[in-house]
């Protein structure tokens, strides 16, 4: 993330009510959070480079969090689902249009959920008759079940099928390249599975919220 980005981001959260003036200001909470979810770095090792306490560390995050959520209506497409599990939740279903962008996103079900289980609780599944056209789709993994829909690869090929398939897989790479470019700039995804499940979801939202700013923001 480039300066311009980030002094982006702080003049659309500033205004946000959990700011006030007797705080600290809203470009540190907001360097203390991308800190936290960019770099290996412990809540401790956080504390001693910024120079403040733990807790501050902790009371930076959680208001920077709700601030960035206040966002997402202005970088969504369409609704989405939120799901706090009892259990680690580290499984993440997107929609990515051809820009890189994420459009919608399922978070909160643990990994060993299959895909299709999954799909059948989101909101792209539940409220398909809202947000899809009719001639609208999304490709999907050959987990998923096919419809009007929803496309997936052929797993028995003719030659049309064969030609579909490569096209498929080329559109495809878009979606692959978001999610490891994510990894790559939130090293805290890396490490999902050892978080608090509830936090996990809250930190995974704001992520993918702040792609889309930095997207917008021609900043990758």
């Amino acid at each position: 993330m480039n300066k311009q980005t980030f002094w982006t981001i702080v003049n659309m959260i500033k205004g946000h009510t959990i700011f006030s003036n007797q705080q600290k200001s809203v470009e540190l909470q907001l360097s203390v959070t991308l800190f936290l979810l960019g770099r290996k770095f412990t809540i401790w090792d956080i504390a001693s480079k910024f120079g403040i306490s733990i807790g501050s560390v902790v009371k930076y995050t959680q208001r920077v969090i709700i601030a960035i959520q206040s966002l997402r209506s202005q970088y969504l497409l369409m609704e989405l689902t939120l799901t706090y599990m009892k259990h680690l939740a580290n499984h993440v279903q997107g929609v990515i249009d051809h820009l890189g962008q994420f459009i919608n996103y399922d978070i909160g079900w643990p990994a060993s959920v299959y895909d299709a289980k999954v799909f059948s609780n989101s909101s792209l599944y539940i409220q398909q008759h809202i947000l899809f056209q009719s001639e609208d789709y999304v490709l999907t993994d050959s987990t998923y079940p096919i419809s009007k829909n929803c496309i997936s690869s052929f797993k028995v090929l003719t030659g049309q099928q064969r030609l579909f398939n490569k096209k498929y897989n080329k559109t495809r790479v878009v979606m692959e390249q978001v999610f490891c470019r994510l990894k790559n700039q939130f090293e805290f995804l890396k490490e999902v599975r050892n978080r608090n499940t509830k936090l996990a979801t809250k930190f995974i939202d704001i992520v993918l919220i702040l792609h889309n700013i930095v997207k917008r923001n021609n900043d990758i």
